[in-house]
């Protein structure tokens, strides 16, 4: 599992509740860092249009791609209790938020209690999401992590063509892929210049589409 989970389309009700307080929904540019990993966390951000990247600093010292994150509720973990974000998001193009302060979302929780379920089931999501991208980080080969994170977004973000092959909506380099994989550029090229060579994947511009996924599938349970 590479991109964040979503639950409902970022809430139907939950952002209906936001429209109600007269919430303004702020267009911000790409590049643009969200949240920051160790900040206290003070607020929710709704994602509704566009893609952002999670990453974190590793014991090392190096920074780690996480996932990516398209429609989705950002913050939860470590919100109820005021912690820091665990995390660092930046977003990868122009997107569409909604900031929700601390004070407004406990107001909104102990209106509703479908609110309150449904921000502690994301933030429930969020907490296997992490403990599940670290073990298959820890056991599967390089090529598997790469075909995972591939189909993923293929499944999540993926736009299907007329001719049934699947583009990837963000352009994306050979090193950003490495990145999220904690491996070499050098190694990314090699296995994307193999598949493209048996035909699973093409990739222009930096735009990669995936032409059989069912190959990718096969990649990942081999």
């Amino acid at each position: 599992m590479f991109c964040f989970p979503k639950a409902g389309k970022t809430g139907t009700l939950f952002l209906q509740e936001l429209k109600q307080h007269n919430i303004p929904v702020k267009k911000i540019q790409k590049n643009h860092k969200l949240m920051e990993e160790g900040e206290k966390n003070d607020r929710l951000i709704v994602l509704t249009e566009g893609y952002a990247k999670i990453s974190r600093m590793d014991n090392n010292g190096h920074i780690r791609l996480l996932a990516l994150a398209h429609d989705q509720v950002l913050g939860v973990a470590g919100f109820f209790n005021k912690g820091v974000y665990p995390s660092t998001v930046t977003t990868l193009t122009d997107c569409l938020i909604y900031e929700v302060s601390y004070d407004l979302a406990m107001h909104m929780i102990e209106k509703s209690k479908d609110i309150q379920q449904y921000l502690y089931r994301l933030m429930d999501q969020f907490v296997t999401f992490y403990i599940s991208n670290a073990v298959m980080q820890s056991f599967d080969s390089v090529d598997v992590q790469l075909a995972r994170i591939l189909y993923d977004m293929a499944v999540e973000m993926g736009k299907v063509q007329e001719n049934g092959y699947i583009r990837l909506p963000i352009a994306m380099t050979d090193e950003f892929l490495g990145n999220l994989l904690g491996s070499s550029r050098e190694t990314v090229t090699r296995l994307l210049g193999k598949w493209r060579d048996e035909g699973i994947v093409i990739k222009k511009n930096r735009f990669l589409t995936i032409i059989k996924l069912k190959e990718i599938e096969k990649i990942i349970n081999q």
